[in-house]
């Protein structure tokens, strides 16, 4: 099965191919910091010139839906549906909290669980665990900073964006994965892993973001005729 997987809310954007014989191919945003969501396209593009392959070729795309921006959560989920719809493929989607643990369970070998922490900022994470074999114990939850360290079992390996300040308010006491918090190819191997379990691609408009809380931006509701009015 050949997957293109990509990934905007992780960390820097990236984006991988993979293979029936098991080769993976993984570029990475080379641009300045900012506007990395007007990139996004332009990268993925340059995967499959680089790899010899296209858009009809893809079997499955792969997207990580969130938490992150809402604006790169927003690009991610639009451009994974117009390519299901244009290629006539079916998606999978992970949070990057899943791409998060995936990379931590591929440093320690499977070994320990796996607790993937995202900082949502206001003093709150949103938190996600996982088994030694990738098995997700829940959804992602959002709990008050103050709460994590009853969160996280002794044995468990620290993971995403907020481990440090996890490890930081559970004492000291536990090893993290700070350095890669995971990236396209974690998505392939998250995706093959659920695949493997008997989990099926879905349709592209069934796609939904995972934001960390509403966008703060709202439309602001104008009384009846208060255009006509001003106009």
């Amino acid at each position: 099965m050949h997957i293109l997987a990509f990934d905007a809310v992780v960390g820097p954007s990236s984006a991988a191919l993979a293979g029936d014989e098991g080769k993976l191919r993984v570029v990475y945003d080379d641009g300045p910091a900012g506007n990395q969501a007007e990139r996004l396209v332009p990268m993925i593009e340059r995967l499959l010139a680089q790899a010899g392959s296209s858009y009809d070729q893809v079997d499955v795309f792969a997207v990580t839906v969130g938490p992150g921006s809402f604006t790169s959560c927003r690009t991610a989920v639009a451009a994974a549906r117009a390519f299901a719809l244009a290629a006539g493929r079916p998606v999978m989607a992970a949070t990057g909290l899943e791409v998060a643990a995936e990379a931590a369970l591929a440093a320690r070998g499977g070994a320990r669980p796996v607790v993937a922490m995202h900082d949502a900022r206001r003093s709150e994470v949103m938190v996600q665990a996982f088994s030694a074999e990738g098995v997700a114990a829940g959804e992602p939850i959002l709990i008050p900073i103050e709460d994590v360290a009853e969160r996280v079992a002794p044995d468990a390996v620290l993971a995403g964006n907020g481990a440090g300040l996890a490890a930081s308010l559970c004492g000291g006491t536990h090893r993290f994965v700070a350095d890669r918090p995971g990236d396209a190819g974690d998505l392939v191997a998250r995706i093959r892993r659920r695949l493997a379990w008997g989990e099926r691609p879905i349709a592209g408009e069934a796609l939904r973001p995972l934001y960390v809380r509403p966008p703060d931006a709202k439309p602001v509701a104008h009384p009846a005729g208060a255009l006509r009015s001003a106009l």
